[in-house]
């Protein structure tokens, strides 16, 4: 009997390191088949998920393991990337590095207060003929206005619940899944940056003069009839 148990106790652990060994494998394959020229970061910094601050962001990458980030305020960082196990490390010279943890397409920031993503990359710009609704906040303020964007061939429009009509911008696409615009000189705003987050639509809007703060948002897609 002991032999009979010891055998099945033996058999049982190999079952076990087998399939150990087959889930790290699979990690593995998973983490290379990604081919990420073929996707973009999408994401946001903010104290949490459900905090309505959110300063998004979205990372591309090209050839020879280049990246390109753009940030809320309208900043570019170009940096190199690199994968090992499964960690995509963005490092954009001078100690300023980035790091993000592969668990499918889902990603886990080094850095705190970072939530991110793995976003394919769609073959036209996902926003034409969108619309998305929620509402707008402004820093240093309690104004709440209820916003819509609305996508138009290569323009968007925004709509606030108390104005009438909507004026149609264009903007620069990047990777087909964020936007922006950088504002004229008879604007008060300097810099306009939208990202999709999944199926929400991140905004923040930047005005000239530093003390008027920005407006941000998330906003939902809402169904065309």
């Amino acid at each position: 009997m002991k032999a009979i148990r010891s055998c099945q106790n033996l058999i049982s652990l190999n079952t076990l390191c087998f399939l150990v060994l087959i889930s790290v494998a699979g990690l593995k394959a998973n983490c290379q088949e990604v081919n990420l020229k073929e996707y973009c970061i999408v994401g946001y910094y903010g104290k949490s998920a459900l905090d309505n601050f959110k300063l998004p962001f979205i990372i591309t990458f090209g050839e020879n393991s280049s990246v390109e980030k753009m940030e809320s305020d309208g900043r570019t960082h170009a940096g190199k990337f690199n994968v090992l196990n499964g960690n995509i490390r963005i490092d954009y010279g001078g100690d300023q590095t980035e790091d993000f943890k592969m668990n499918g397409l889902n990603l886990l920031p080094k850095l705190s207060r970072t939530f991110a993503m793995l976003q394919k990359i769609p073959y036209s710009n996902a926003f034409k003929g969108n619309r998305y609704t929620g509402i707008l906040f402004k820093q240093r303020s309690t104004a709440a206005v209820k916003t819509t964007y609305h996508f138009i061939a290569d323009k968007y429009g925004v709509a606030e619940e108390e104005h009438s009509g909507t004026p149609f911008n264009d903007y620069t696409i990047i990777g087909n899944l964020a936007g922006y615009r950088r504002e004229g000189i008879k604007s008060r705003r300097s810099f306009s940056f939208f990202v999709l987050y999944g199926t929400q639509l991140l905004v923040i809007n930047n005005f000239k003069n530093p003390y008027e703060g920005s407006t941000y948002g998330t906003l939902a897609q809402v169904a065309l009839k």
